[in-house]
């Protein structure tokens, strides 16, 4: 008896302890209100970090462009529907050239590199997605993919749910069919970075 209580009381520490460090991850993603610019090709490292205010700064004074995003429909391969949205913010690609320096032409130093850049996306709980620089320049999803921060329904799901967004940054590509794939809430980091030769 004596010792089915120690093993029920380990049980109930242990069950704390998730709960705790649940409701911190919780916490911590609720309150990302930047976003850090990595550039593991050229420079190895962060190179600039910017807070909601300050991408905001950056569209309504005409130095990064903007982008407005009208009638998303917003769907996950798993949630389904859920709802029209209009996405106000910042273009990605743009972003990360004012960050970094990059430009598409032959002096710079990532020109040479250009095909195999791509940028790995990171949410502050670690979900992540990944955008082709050759995708952002070439296609329309170079032209929509966005970091918004502002957002607004327009249409009410007809099934699934309507997303409690965390965060104040979204990476969000409203081209993708399933929206929910690449659809980064609470977008903490943006590498910048290069695929290497085949393995085999």
């Amino acid at each position: 008896m004596r010792k089915s209580m120690r093993v029920l009381a380990i049980i109930l520490v242990v069950m704390c302890m998730c709960l705790s460090a649940a409701s911190a991850a919780d916490k911590e993603i609720a309150t990302s209100s930047s976003v850090i610019i990595v550039d593991m090709v050229a420079k190895g490292g962060p190179v600039a970090e910017f807070t909601t205010a300050e991408l905001r700064e950056l569209v309504e004074s005409g130095t990064v462009p903007g982008v407005l995003a009208k009638n998303v429909i917003v769907y996950g391969e798993h949630a389904g529907d859920r709802g029209v949205w209009d996405f106000t913010g910042i273009r990605l690609v743009d972003l990360v050239k004012y960050a970094t320096g990059y430009e598409a032409v032959k002096g710079n130093r990532l020109y040479g590199q250009r095909k195999g850049l791509y940028l790995a996306c990171y949410a502050t709980d670690g979900y992540s997605g990944v955008l082709s620089w050759s995708e952002l320049e070439f296609t329309p999803t170079g032209t929509q993919a966005m970091i918004a921060y502002n957002w607004e329904m327009v249409m009410a799901p007809n099934a699934g749910d309507i997303p409690d967004w965390t965060g104040e940054l979204i990476l969000i590509v409203p081209t993708d069919t399933f929206t929910g794939a690449r659809e980064i809430q609470a977008l903490k980091t943006i590498e910048l970075r290069h695929v290497g030769p085949p393995s085999f």
